[in-house]
């Protein structure tokens, strides 16, 4: 309040969160991780051109989920390219599996279902046990990382 018995808002001047890995940019994969150069090259390729719409449309031209966050296209993106594209979780009530390429696992934060959100004890499944699914429009993803 001010000295008039006014509210004043003041607007924090926060920094962004930096995304995880090394400059703030997802982290690549080690070269440990099954086709990791493939993956790589697919994820340095998404950073360094096509905006976020691009990516989400590139996302839903293979009828996948499209997170608004960039840094989540990006490594979807990157995954789905690579090893396919991920289903939803078979264990909960339709809930988007998240890629972490370089643990090699998927990862379910449950479904949202109305105020409540569906709680998925589904938490990670290696990828050697996910069934991928093939691109329906695989041309979308490689023509806009120019591959």
């Amino acid at each position: 309040m001010d000295s008039y018995g006014v509210f004043t808002t003041v607007w924090p001047t926060a920094t962004p969160t930096p995304l995880p890995g090394a400059g703030g940019l997802p982290p690549l994969v080690p070269d440990t991780v099954p086709l990791a150069s493939r993956y790589n090259a697919l994820l340095t390729a998404a950073l360094s051109g096509p905006t976020t719409a691009q990516l989400r449309a590139a996302m839903h031209a293979n009828e996948q989920p499209a997170s608004p966050n960039f840094a989540t296209l990006v490594v979807r993106l990157a995954d789905m390219a690579t090893y396919g594209a991920l289903p939803f979780c078979p264990e909960c009530c339709g809930g988007v599996l998240h890629p972490r390429p370089a643990e090699q696992v998927a990862i379910c934060r449950g479904y949202p279902v109305d105020a409540d959100t569906c709680g998925c004890k589904f938490r990670a499944i290696p990828y050697k046990e996910i069934k991928r699914e093939t691109l329906p429009n695989p041309a979308a993803v490689y023509d806009l990382l120019g591959m």
